[in-house]
């Protein structure tokens, strides 16, 4: 898809490129990550790279490092996205939103043995695998309940995307794919 963009465009700039990437090339990328997402090093790499080298292509960004390409493009890495998207879903999943009979299992914190966090906090499901602890439960169960009270109460999903990218706003793994 990167290859067609590049071809039928001759001057793309910092301007129009993050519009042409994020309509044609992230979809592509993004593509059922809520099942499949990659957690290996060289997964995560491998698919990183093709945002990596396109922002390369960006007349006088090939010289600028890969972070702060991103940063000048308003571009999230594509690790971070994910992480967006899994927190989105969880989200949904605790509001009810979706079928109850269709969910995969989420057990709650009881009450009475929570000191710190908000109301909604989960217990990761075990899991003898490294599968196992990369399953969609497993994963998001960590940064879900480090949210704070008020991006967590959320009454909307839009309200909660907005809350959660201001609570992501100086968090350093938004620009850098390998922390």
């Amino acid at each position: 898809m990167w290859g067609m963009i590049r071809r039928n465009f001759k001057n793309i700039d910092h301007n129009i490129f993050p519009l042409l990437f994020k309509s044609l090339v992230r979809p592509h990328l993004e593509y059922a990550n809520i099942i499949w997402s990659p957690y290996t090093k060289a997964q995560i790499i491998d698919i990183e790279s093709v945002q990596r080298s396109a922002t390369k292509q960006i007349p006088g960004f090939y010289d600028i490092p890969y972070t702060e390409r991103l940063q000048i493009l308003k571009l999230l890495t594509l690790k971070h996205r994910r992480r967006r998207g899994d927190l989105i879903e969880f989200y949904k999943m605790m509001t009810n939103i979706y079928d109850e009979e269709v969910l995969p299992e989420i057990i709650r914190l009881p009450s009475e043995n929570q000191t710190r966090g908000h109301d909604f906090r989960v217990i990761r499901p075990l899991s003898n695998s490294n599968k196992g602890h990369n399953r969609f439960t497993s994963r998001v169960v960590n940064d879900w309940n480090k949210l704070p009270d008020h991006v967590v109460n959320a009454t909307t999903i839009n309200s909660f995307k907005n809350r959660l990218d201001e609570y992501f706003e100086n968090d350093p793994a938004v620009y850098n794919h390998e922390l």
